[in-house]
């Protein structure tokens, strides 16, 4: 009874903190405790290999300069350039699929996917989203803190969130909206006036035509500032400070962590330990993880066999367990639309919503039909799921907008 109890434990832990069993994952812990493999699995994940797919941009090259040549020409260049960039991100897209197959567990990959639905984000420029993932890649299970100083000076999310165009002058509120909001507080938790003296803190960061971030202190707002109750004049360092100080942040965290690994109806007593450990040991969330998979609760029936997964973790898990290889590479970019979830390339800057949100009636049948389809070369025919992966920013300013509007419109109405 006790073998199979610890079987069944140790399945668990493969599967929620990696994309399960490989050949050699699986030779590895056999006749090993819970305790043994937990050890390894963690041990694994403090080692992060970056890519090193796309070359910085020289400094001479600004990025979406006026040419000297002809607008029809100009048009063509840019054109071309535009595909090669698609071409690397899809050539990233399958690398980080290979490193998710090729890990002995996978946990680090597997922080990776949760940080990149956490800190959404998707521009262009390929070099931009291969800096933007190797910083997710390396503060995976680092620190929250150093992750969050890292991802919001990343080319790709000042780009995203429009943070570049952050001026004394003009203020941009995108990116001072969005950290507090999405990345580390919560919606409700600090005021409309909150927002707008932040993105004043915020003006001036930006980054150069190699892709680095800069302070452009001509650009920047020096007045005094008033932000969460303290006064002073606040950089956007002193900001993410102020905000890291705040427990809502380790709440916040805690619990998307907690729903991605535990259970999707989160157990607010336990959240609130976590959080409270979390801040203790000063945002490490290789500690948070640790309390995570060695709680009793974590392998309690109600825990397990719980989760949806994603189509990401679906296809890794499917390709790990049986040792497959796909000849076809735009295979795997095909079955990531079709399914509703392709790297790089998230719906909006709130992320992928997961849970139930995964299944509907074309991508179920696609599901049950994948190790049909891998094993026997079967063809098939389905719809991509419609998300917003495919629309402009526009288009996602005035969702984000609305979708503000209608919480509101239910708080007050409720």
């Amino acid at each position: 009874m006790k073998t199979n109890k610890r079987n069944s434990d140790i399945r668990h832990i493969v599967l929620r903190a990696g994309f399960g069993f490989s050949p050699k994952s699986f030779q590895l812990v056999r006749n090993k405790s819970l305790k043994s493999v937990t050890e390894l699995i963690l041990d694994e994940a403090n080692f992060s290999q970056p890519f090193q797919l796309v070359p910085k941009p020289a400094g001479e090259t600004k990025f979406n300069d006026k040419m000297s040549v002809n607008p029809e020409d100009q048009k063509k260049m840019n054109k071309e350039k535009q595909k090669i960039m698609r071409i690397e991100i899809e050539q990233m897209n399958r690398l980080w699929l290979n490193k998710m197959q090729d890990a002995t567990f996978g946990l680090n990959e597997k922080m990776t996917l949760f940080w990149h639905g956490h800190f959404a984000c998707r521009v262009e420029n390929s070099y931009f989203m291969q800096e933007y993932y190797n910083v997710l890649n390396a503060n995976a299970v680092g620190n929250f803190a150093d992750l969050l100083f890292a991802v919001s000076k990343t080319p790709a999310m000042l780009q995203f969130l429009n943070n570049q165009q952050n001026k004394k002058a003009h203020p941009n509120e995108n990116f001072a909206r969005e950290v507090m909001e999405l990345f580390t507080l919560g919606h409700g938790n600090y005021s409309e006036s909150d927002i707008k003296e932040s993105a004043r803190a915020y003006t001036g960061w930006g980054f150069n035509n190699t892709g680095e971030f800069i302070f452009r202190e001509k650009q920047h707002d020096e007045g005094s500032k008033r932000f969460l109750g303290n006064t002073g004049n606040y950089t956007g360092d002193d900001i993410l400070n102020f905000i890291l100080i705040q427990p809502q942040t380790a709440v916040l965290i805690s619990e998307k962590i907690y729903r991605f690994f535990v259970n999707e109806n989160p157990d607010d007593k336990i959240i609130n330990i976590l959080a409270n450990n979390f801040r203790k040991c000063k945002y490490n969330i290789k500690t948070l993880l640790e309390d995570i998979f060695t709680a009793n609760w974590f392998y309690l029936p109600e825990n397990k066999g719980n989760l949806i997964k994603s189509p990401v973790e679906l296809l890794s898990n499917i390709m790990r367990v049986n040792s497959i290889t796909v000849q076809t590479p735009e295979v795997y970019y095909q079955f990531q639309k079709l399914l509703g979830q392709i790297l790089f390339n998230p719906p909006n800057v709130a992320g992928w919503k997961g849970g139930t949100s995964w299944i509907d009636s074309s991508s179920l049948m696609l599901r049950m039909r994948l190790p049909e389809i891998f094993y026997y070369d079967k063809e098939f025919m389905a719809q991509a799921k419609v998300d917003g992966a495919d629309l402009d920013a526009d288009f996602y300013n005035a969702q984000r907008t609305q979708e503000r509007q209608n919480d509101n419109y239910l708080k007050k109405y409720r």
